[in-house]
């Protein structure tokens, strides 16, 4: 039959041709390589499982770990839930100059979708040098007493072509601010909401 010699065809869509209610089909990663062949992977993703992120932070140097709603990101790939979230960074081995940091968390349909969460200068950003206290990365930590961060633009744009000033470039362009940040270990608090409603 037409259909049996169709589902045993090599490289073909006919998988991906199913509907359900209850999953939807996206792109999950994608490549390109020099020679201009490429491709897609496809997955099923459960809209009810959150809104699909993915998490950038980029500094000049040092370490970074990261912590969503208190608990570790091994993945940045993310699910994020309507309501309220806290992400808390940590920064490690800084120079005891001010270096500037970056971070935001992308739609994973970033092309049509404006990003979830950049990093910006004002109170929902918090930040905290030296040896945050003990459970700061939980999400009702109160950090009203931390400092509200800065912008340290000014860091960036001073940087030579040798120190990689395009991995901050990137993040700016989608609408983050770097942030200016001071070692050896430095903690970062921020605050947002998916869906709507008072962080």
């Amino acid at each position: 039959m037409a259909n049996d010699e169709e589902d045993l065809r090599i490289n073909t869509l006919n998988a991906l041709t199913k509907q359900s209610p209850f999953v939807v089909l996206e792109e999950h990663s994608h490549c390109e390589v020099p020679a201009g062949c490429g491709g897609v992977v496809l997955r099923w993703r459960d809209p009810n499982a959150g809104e699909p992120g993915v998490l950038r932070v980029a500094g000049l140097v040092g370490r970074a770990r990261a912590w969503l709603d208190g608990t570790e990101v091994v993945n940045t790939w993310l699910s994020l839930l309507p309501g309220r979230h806290v992400l808390a960074i940590e920064l490690t081995e800084l120079p005891s100059e001010p270096t500037p940091c970056i971070a935001l968390v992308t739609h994973q349909r970033r092309d049509e979708v404006p990003p979830l969460l950049l990093s910006t200068v004002g109170h929902d950003w918090r930040v905290h040098p030296g040896d945050p206290p003990t459970g700061w990365t939980a999400p009702d930590f109160d950090d009203t007493a931390w400092s509200i961060a800065t912008d340290a633009t000014d860091l960036v744009e001073a940087l030579s072509n040798d120190q990689s000033p395009w991995r901050f470039r990137g993040p700016m362009r989608d609408g983050a601010t770097p942030l200016r940040a001071t070692g050896p270990r430095f903690a970062v608090r921020a605050t947002f909401v998916i869906g709507g409603g008072a962080p």
